[in-house]
């Protein structure tokens, strides 16, 4: 993901890998970049950090008011669980709300009629991972899900009391989401902000 992409999503995100900085390996899913550090005293030391491209996840609602939950079992996990729709962009060059859509395509077999962008995280400290967070209205199935060899995805639809209760399950992948769930239920106000986002009634 190029910053010009970054800042058509997201005016505020900044790498903390500075230009400067040399990929010294290129891994899988993350390369690995060393620079040069100015320290308090004038001397220098190598820092690190690794770099991989954005991830979305995907709040999918459907034309019926469900929420759309997927039920997985992962290759290196025997354990099912739950989560959002999501994966990684493709390619560097794949904007997140095109990486969301087709997500939301493939494990789902579902397209939206309107796609919002609801939050940016990224872990911060040395790791350059920004994950885009999107809430997919109106939702309805057009085709079969098309998923790899390493998924195996049920799609739930569930309602808003059923969305929260799977959130908080221990089972619940995205432990980012469940956590800003967990603090935004004791803030009342808060609550009624993403119940608006989410054009609960």
């Amino acid at each position: 993901m190029n910053s010009k992409n970054h800042k058509i999503i997201n005016q505020d995100y900044i790498s903390p890998i500075p230009s400067s900085a040399q990929k010294v390996f290129s891994g899988i899913l993350f390369d690995v970049y060393h620079w040069e550090q100015k320290q308090f005293d004038g001397t220098y030391k190598t820092f690190e950090a690794l770099k991989r491209l954005s991830s979305v996840q995907v709040i999918a609602k459907t034309k019926e008011n469900k929420f759309v939950i997927l039920k997985e079992e992962q290759p290196q996990d025997e354990q099912v669980g739950y989560s959002l729709i999501g994966g990684g962009c493709d390619f560097e060059d794949e904007l997140p709300q095109e990486g969301a859509r087709r997500e939301l395509l493939e494990e789902t077999g579902m397209k939206c009629d309107e796609l919002e962008l609801f939050e940016v995280t990224h872990p911060g400290g040395k790791i350059d991972w920004p994950c885009y967070y999107f809430i997919a209205h109106d939702c309805e199935v057009v085709q079969e899900q098309n998923l790899d060899s390493g998924e195996k995805i049920e799609v739930l639809e569930v309602d808003f009391e059923e969305f929260l209760t799977i959130v908080e399950d221990e089972h619940f992948r995205n432990k980012y989401f469940s956590n800003y769930l967990f603090r935004i239920l004791h803030t009342p106000n808060k609550f009624e902000e993403l119940k608006e986002k989410l054009r609960i009634n």
